[in-house]
């Protein structure tokens, strides 16, 4: 276990008055990234964005290198381009948008200002609905953010944020057919003549799979992983159903050294990793249940609550 260097947020439930510790507890994905060597997180609570050098013969051991303004209020998601020079933060309080740092030999440095993402919020946010969701660099280097919307005549986004010299000046959105309170974004790799396409989860309908500005939306039951094809018609391959208790809230695929698949999910409401191994046909099977409340008491922490959020893979060289 190692300090951020910075505190932890909540946001509240709209509409309710007692709020007790709830997954998801930031409304989004991608509180912790890790790219290349680098490690970075939110600390929602303190506005503020942190990066970790990690020892790639040791990974557990993570050196705090840097701790910078996340350029607005409580940030929840963030963004690494693929080069590893830019990290782009996404905040969801008062002052919520988009703003970015280089990324130096010494650390981060903050640059511009922050893009706003429009929303009329508090610090902490109420959500879920209202709220901002994630923020993606694809494969192209194309930053992509997600906001949720309120409704049918307040619909969220998939939006397409413009960056000059590292700087976000716009933003390009998109509401995908049939969405409305748009969370996180998953880019499906081409497939034959099928270039990329884009994956959002919504709680209206599921997932919505674009392409271009143009998508389709898909409905599977609650508390599901699931596969999907990647020609972009959206067709569901597999799925497994987890108990209403797990609350699985962020998911990741290690690719082994020995060529093996697994998918993490963090089932947050039983503060818990579920491993997946994965199968040729999209088919895959629960293979290992991890008890992060374990793991944490082992190295002197307190006991978890179901407010456990962010998840990333780093596959170590040995």
């Amino acid at each position: 276990m190692v300090g951020t260097g910075g505190l932890g947020g909540a946001g509240t439930i709209a509409n309710v008055t007692a709020v007790t510790p709830h997954a998801d507890s930031l409304f989004t994905q991608d509180s912790v990234v890790v790219q290349g060597q680098s490690l970075y997180v939110v600390n929602s609570g303190s506005n503020t964005l942190s990066m970790f050098d990690i020892d790639p013969k040791c990974p557990t051991n993570l050196v705090l290198r840097s701790v910078v303004s996340s350029g607005g209020d409580f940030p929840t998601s963030v963004a690494v381009n693929a080069e590893g020079s830019l990290a782009c933060v996404l905040n969801s309080g008062v002052r919520n948008g988009v703003a970015c740092a280089s990324v130096t030999e010494a650390g981060l440095a903050p640059l511009g200002d922050l893009l706003s993402t429009g929303l009329n919020q508090t610090t902490p946010p109420a959500g879920p609905a209202g709220t901002v969701s994630d923020l993606l660099f694809d494969s192209q280097d194309n930053l992509l953010v997600t906001v949720k919307g309120t409704g049918a005549t307040d619909p969220g986004y998939l939006g397409v944020v413009s960056l000059e010299n590292g700087i976000p000046t716009s933003i390009e959105k998109h509401a995908p057919n049939g969405g409305a309170v748009t969370f996180s974004i998953t880019e499906v790799p081409e497939s034959g003549d099928q270039g990329p396409v884009i994956l959002t989860t919504d709680p209206a309908v599921t997932f919505v799979l674009g392409s271009n500005v143009t998508s389709t939306a898909t409905a599977i039951p609650n508390n599901t992983a699931l596969a999907i094809d990647s020609t972009g018609a959206g067709k569901v391959i597999a799925q497994t159903v987890f108990s209403n208790t797990t609350s699985p809230i962020d998911i990741r695929v290690a690719k082994l050294k020995s060529g093996a698949n697994k998918l993490l999910i963090n089932t947050a409401g039983d503060q818990s990793i579920s491993v997946m191994t994965l199968v040729a046909g999209g088919k895959s099977y629960v293979s290992q249940t991890f008890d992060l409340n374990a793991a944490v008491k082992k190295y002197g922490g307190s006991a978890l609550t179901t407010s456990v959020q962010g998840m990333h893979v780093y596959v170590a060289s040995k």
